[in-house]
């Protein structure tokens, strides 16, 4: 999560025809709805959102990903799936045609959408 919370080396990137995250977004209110298995064999790290805005890791993703994709690019990003609705709306501000995928449980995990820029 370093990388993409810090917009000053977002100069160095190339142009990336696709980017795919899973992101580090859960945030501490929400540990009591996830397994205890994930909790006692997950790194912190991987789990765990900066701050505790859920949407905060997305936002940043997107943004990097408007100004980082081709203009034929696609993004795809693991789905907090508490906040999926929110996160695709945090998308479509700055890409298009986002769709959320369901999982086999049947819950919205995983978030495709593409470049605004056209050739």
């Amino acid at each position: 999560a370093g990388y993409i919370m810090n917009p000053e080396t977002w100069m160095r990137s190339r142009q990336w025809d696709i980017i795919v995250s899973n992101p580090p977004y859960i945030v501490s209110k929400e540990v009591t709805k996830m397994p205890v298995r994930v909790q006692q064999y997950e790194p912190v790290r991987a789990l765990f959102a900066p701050g505790d805005d859920p949407l905060e890791i997305y936002r940043r993703i997107f943004i990097y990903a408007s100004d980082k994709l081709s203009s034929e690019g696609w993004v795809g990003v693991e789905l907090n799936e508490f906040h999926a609705a929110n996160i695709a709306k945090e998308a479509g501000s700055r890409l298009q045609s986002v769709e959320i995928c369901r999982d086999m449980q049947g819950k919205e995990r995983m978030l495709f959408a593409r470049s605004l820029r056209r050739t």
